[in-house]
């Protein structure tokens, strides 16, 4: 027969491993975004100690600035340069997009003047005619638009997916910071180690 002692083991071993592994599944949507708090939490850590000392230890106040302050180093220089750049690929893309519907692009030119392209076209002038040559290109150009359109779309959505996840740390950063130390005591309370070895692990 098997013991019960080593019985028990397997037993809340195969527990353990099967939450742990529930655990992963449930949070792995977030796991990105709980990596960079952690990380986050940290690096400013000290910084986070000094603003609860400063305000005498109540901890929701502490966390709230340490966040805002690692979100303004994080965020804003992030941001400003999202906004500069979204509005210059904003304004290119409605000129280019103008420019396509009315079949006046400088660019079609520029394609056509190439020796490569120039032989083509010059090889096909006896089946097509000038018109019909700038009605491809222009098609060409369109299609090719069409796709840039669809990936530019799937980009806006894992841009969504991105401020998501920064949303995300942000607001685990702020836990990490007020429960942070709660959360590391339980974890050792709850791994079988001795507090002098913890002690060192922790040093």
């Amino acid at each position: 027969m098997i013991d019960k002692k080593i019985l028990y083991t397997l037993l809340t071993f195969t527990a353990i491993i099967t939450v742990a592994y529930l655990i992963i599944f449930l949070l792995s949507p977030f796991l990105g975004a709980i990596v960079w708090a952690c990380v986050l939490s940290m690096t400013a850590y000290p910084l986070h100690k000094k603003l609860l000392k400063f305000f005498k230890g109540r901890k929701n106040i502490a966390a709230f600035f340490s966040t805002a302050i690692v979100f303004l180093i994080i965020a804003v220089p992030f941001f400003l340069l999202a906004i500069v750049f979204t509005g210059q690929a904003l304004e290119v893309l409605s000129n280019l997009e103008d420019s396509i519907n009315k079949g006046n692009l400088p660019i079609l030119q520029q394609i056509q003047s190439h020796p490569t392209i120039s032989n083509i076209i010059e090889k096909a002038k006896p089946y097509l005619g000038k018109e019909d040559i700038h009605a491809i290109g222009v098609a060409l150009l369109k299609g090719i638009w069409n796709i840039f359109a669809f990936t530019s779309k799937k980009f806006a959505l894992n841009l969504f997916s991105s401020f998501f996840q920064f949303f995300m740390t942000i607001l685990l950063l702020f836990f990490s910071f007020r429960d942070g130390e709660t959360i590391i005591k339980t974890f050792w309370e709850i791994v079988p180690l001795k507090e002098s070895d913890v002690q060192k692990i922790e040093d």
